[in-house]
């Protein structure tokens, strides 16, 4: 089945990220490189991880809403690799991985690298809260080290 560690132990590896799995709805905040808000969007992030055997061992659905507009969605898959969930979808490949170092358990990282040939890298960071009922992630979008754009997500439990 192409596994390469069991759906137990992989959530054991990174337990601050496998406690987000379930349906958080919430705000997206996106800022210009000044820090003037450019957009906000109401969202539902649908994160699960897959049962032994499955090609792959996560899966994230992100769906956004702005005023007037269609939604969107974006499938993203992954595979546990090492030390870290390595995923991808037709715009980005990225990993994800708890802090260990922060005292909490309540930190993981998620990196990115956009396969459009912009050089564009994304950083961002989770905190979880303590009841693990909500969680903020702040997101930077670089190119050449240099930031392009901020995301500010806020976002609740809702299964």
């Amino acid at each position: 089945n192409g596994d390469l560690i069991s759906k137990r132990a992989m959530l054991a590896l990174m337990p601050t990220t496998a406690r987000m799995e379930g349906t958080w709805e919430g705000t997206f905040r996106r800022y210009d490189a000044t820090g003037v808000l450019a957009e906000t969007l109401a969202s539902t992030v649908i994160v699960r991880f897959l049962e032994d055997g499955n090609a792959n061992d996560y899966s994230q659905t992100n769906i956004t809403r702005a005023p007037g507009q269609a939604e969107k969605r974006i499938e993203s898959f992954g595979k546990w690799d090492v030390d870290r969930l390595r995923f991808y979808n037709p715009r980005v490949d990225g990993w994800a991985k708890d802090v260990p170092e922060d005292p909490s358990g309540l930190t993981s990282i998620f990196m990115m690298t956009f396969k459009d040939g912009s050089g564009m890298t994304v950083a961002e960071i989770v905190s979880l809260s303590p009841d693990g009922r909500s969680r903020s992630r702040a997101t930077q979008y670089l190119v050449a080290g240099k930031v392009v754009r901020r995301t500010l997500i806020d976002e609740v439990k809702v299964d």
